[in-house]
C-alpha cells in the first residue's frame, strides 16, 4: 500500500510525503467516518495506470518501482533502507 499526502509549504513549493505499508484487512469497509472514503480496493500493482493521474505517469511510475524494492526488503526481514 502506498499512501501519498501532499502539500504547499511556507515558499509555495508543493511537497509530497510518500510511505509504504504491507496490510492485512481486519474485516469488511463499512464507511469513513468523515466520509471522504467510499470505497477502499486491494489491486494488482499492474493495475495502478488506471488509478493514478496520466499527468504524474513518470513519478507514479518511479514511486511504484520505488514500492516494490521496498516490499522486497520488508519481505526479506531487512527493513531499513541501505
Amino acid at each position: 500500500m502506498q499512501i501519498k499526502l501532499s502539500r504547499i509549504n511556507k515558499l509555495g513549493e508543493l511537497e509530497d510525503i510518500t510511505s509504504v505499508c504491507l496490510i492485512e484487512p481486519l474485516g469488511d469497509f463499512a464507511k469513513d467516518p468523515d466520509g471522504e472514503i467510499t470505497q477502499i480496493k486491494l489491486i494488482n500493482f499492474s493495475e495502478y495506470k488506471g488509478y493514478s493521474d496520466p499527468q504524474l505517469g513518470p513519478i507514479v511510475d518511479r514511486q511504484i518501482e520505488r514500492v516494490r524494492e521496498v516490499k522486497k526488503r520488508i519481505e526479506s526481514g531487512l527493513s531499513k533502507d541501505p
